[in-house]
């Protein structure tokens, strides 16, 4: 193997290896200059996303080091700047043989920020396994459990790499094996947006694309067990040679990454069905659920060595990690998404949130009674529930004008709201009020509490939805990153600004079309062909999906609330049949007895008497029809 001085250029964000030379960097130093006085840089031995590696000497003691300096952009705040002096203080206190060692760090005087590490020799793995297409089953067990050993370590001492990948990951000759360290620990979430990436905060992804976590793809919070699906990748690849998601569109990437299954590399090479421990390391390492995943490099490390008694690996977490008890099962079904599970932990499900609020509600109801009020809401429910379904969601609160929906694909979310706005246009062009919709719809990582959604998505898809225009359909970036756009036209709006802290959250409007149904009226036609079996049963269908639905209300407390609708119905039909069939009786004692004269007076006031009756009765039945659907306030 040849041997070359470490480059920390990250090749996939546009860096391109260089051999030693002087000249100026994009970073605004030169070969020559001499960093607080100790670190002369020599030689400029790659340019990448976060910026420029130098070979360096120490003036003082006369070691070769590597100089990273940093993109000056970095530090373009004080925030950012303690931010990074304090993850490179952890990552100069963290020993292990299996992370390259940081052994300094400052900022330049232009202000920009760099590191000081051992100069390795070596290569990294991405050119290993370009050079030798893909590793043997044995060497990948080796370097897997020197992966996991730099991981733990990393882990105990409170640091997430968040950007592992072949090139991070560095092969030097040690004995006449190689050793694998782990670079760039310490930087990768400060650097990270300088790579082609973008910020993780409110629902942006961050990262390189081929080894994003799902919970990185939707732009969720990020914690250690990000580490380690990008490590399940990364055997994959050494494996196999190939990714396991081989296409280079990066939002094809991240929704791959979100929601589809990693196959087992078995399935690539059949002959490593020999080495068990490895595809149980993928598997363990690649579960979409972060609460399913391992969840620790220890417990992973368990794995490979065929210490297996996974309970007694996760008890063996690192410090700081709270242990889950989960029994997983097989594949759920889609009501199966929203159910709690055995755990000690919420579970953590990434969503697509369709958030709905009915326009200049308050008005609605103070111009009508309650009777009208719950028959206006019945009939926004038989529009837009029929349509949930038909895209295989799922209701989760429905409360007076505002709505949340859950969606398994966000393709089907932002469709699901086209038909809505679409079939709310149909019934306003014959009625003779409106019913006018703001929708959002935003993507990210909820979890599950006593059979609620709770988490951050939701109040970012609130806030959406309450600066939404009535009747516009509007996206966050997460959603418009993962879904396929090839019929949606989508018009970029003004960035929302969520908190002074975080970075402005990119909004998208799906374009209207003209004619009388603003969307189309093409996924609405497809709710329409789907409702038609089940229009003849509505009142039992609605009963039974509102007590399936039922996520937030509590399973119990639906079920009491359609029963008692049920009944109710069941009682006013009853007794307004009955009151009929007296009314007639009446009418035609009336009419026998006095045709030629006049009837008395108790005869007529009786007969109105059950009429105005029978009105009563009937004006009952709107919010008893409400209740079988939703739950009233």
């Amino acid at each position: 193997m040849s041997e070359k001085t470490l480059q920390l250029a990250h090749q996939e964000s546009g860096a391109s290896p260089r051999g030693e030379r002087t000249g100026p960097a994009s970073s605004k130093v030169e070969a020559g200059d001499v960093l607080d006085g100790r670190y002369r840089l020599d030689a400029l031995l790659g340019e990448g996303g976060m910026g420029a590696v130098w070979r360096a000497e120490h003036l003082r003691i006369h070691r070769q080091v590597a100089v990273k300096v940093l993109h000056p952009e970095i530090s373009h705040s004080p925030l950012e700047v303690e931010r990074f002096r304090r993850e490179a203080q952890i990552a100069v206190r963290l020993s292990s043989p299996y992370v390259v060692e940081v052994l300094d760090f400052g900022q330049t005087r232009t202000g920009a920020l760099y590191l000081v590490m051992e100069l390795l020799q070596g290569e990294s793995l991405r050119d290993r396994i370009r050079r030798e297409g893909r590793l043997v089953p044995e060497e990948v067990g080796r370097l897997l459990r020197q992966l996991m050993r730099g991981l733990d370590a990393a882990h105990r001492a409170g640091i997430v790499h968040r950007d592992l990948k072949p090139e991070n990951l560095w092969l030097v000759p040690d004995e006449g094996r190689l050793r694998l360290k782990i670079l760039d620990f310490g930087i990768a979430k400060v650097a990270g947006p300088l790579a082609g990436t973008e910020r993780t905060q409110a629902g942006l992804v961050m990262g390189t694309p081929q080894y994003l976590s799902p919970e990185q793809a939707v732009g969720a919070d990020v914690d250690h067990r990000a580490d380690l699906y990008s490590a399940g990748i990364i055997a994959y690849l050494m494996l196999t040679g190939r990714h396991p998601f081989p296409t280079s569109d990066a939002r094809s990437l991240l929704r791959a990454h979100a929601f589809d299954a990693v196959p087992l590399p078995s399935r690539e090479l059949p002959e490593l069905v020999a080495h068990p421990a490895l595809l149980r390391f993928v598997a363990r390492a690649c579960e979409k659920e972060r609460n399913l995943r391992a969840q620790s490099a220890a417990e992973l490390l368990e794995v490979l060595e065929g210490r297996t008694g996974l309970a007694q690996g996760r008890t063996a977490s690192s410090p700081g990690i709270t242990p889950v008890n989960l029994t997983p099962g097989g594949t759920p079904s889609l009501t199966g998404r929203f159910r709690p599970v055995s755990s000690s932990a919420p579970r953590a499900l990434n969503l697509t949130l369709v958030l709905t609020e009915i326009a200049d509600y308050p008005a609605l109801a103070a111009s009508r009674t309650r009777e009208e009020l719950a028959r206006l809401l019945t009939e926004h429910d038989h529009l837009v529930l029929p349509a949930i379904r038909a895209y295989h969601g799922r209701r989760i609160k429905s409360l007076d004008d505002q709505l949340v929906a859950a969606f398994p694909s966000p393709t089907n979310a932002v469709l699901c709201a086209m038909a809505i706005q679409d079939r709310l246009a149909t019934r306003n062009l014959r009625a003779n009020d409106r019913i006018v919709l703001r929708v959002a719809v935003h993507l990210g990582e909820t979890r599950e509490e006593k059979g609620d959604l709770v988490g951050e998505p939701l109040a970012v898809a609130a806030t959406v939805r309450g600066l939404t225009e009535p009747g516009e359909i509007r996206i966050t970036r997460s959603v418009y990153l993962a879904m396929s756009r090839g019929e949606v036209r989508l018009e970029p709006l003004p960035p929302l600004e969520i908190a002074k802290d975080q970075e402005p959250l990119p909004i998208y409007r799906v374009e209207r079309a003209g004619g009388l149904s603003p969307y189309g009226g093409r996924e609405a036609s497809r709710v329409e062909n789907s409702e038609r079996v089940t229009r003849a049963i509505a009142p039992i269908t609605d009963g039974l999906s509102s007590i399936e639905d039922a996520a937030a209300e509590g399973r119990f407390r639906a079920t009491f609330r359609v029963a008692y609708a049920a009944f109710a119905l069941s009682v006013l039909r009853f007794s307004d049949l009955l009151v009929r069939i007296v009314q007639g009786a009446f009418v035609a004692f009336r009419w026998l007895g006095w045709r030629r004269s006049t009837p008395p007076f108790w005869l007529d006031r009786t007969v109105y008497a059950l009429g105005r009756f029978r009105q009563s009765l009937r004006s009952r039945r709107p919010v008893h029809r409400a209740a079988l659907i939703r739950p009233l306030s």
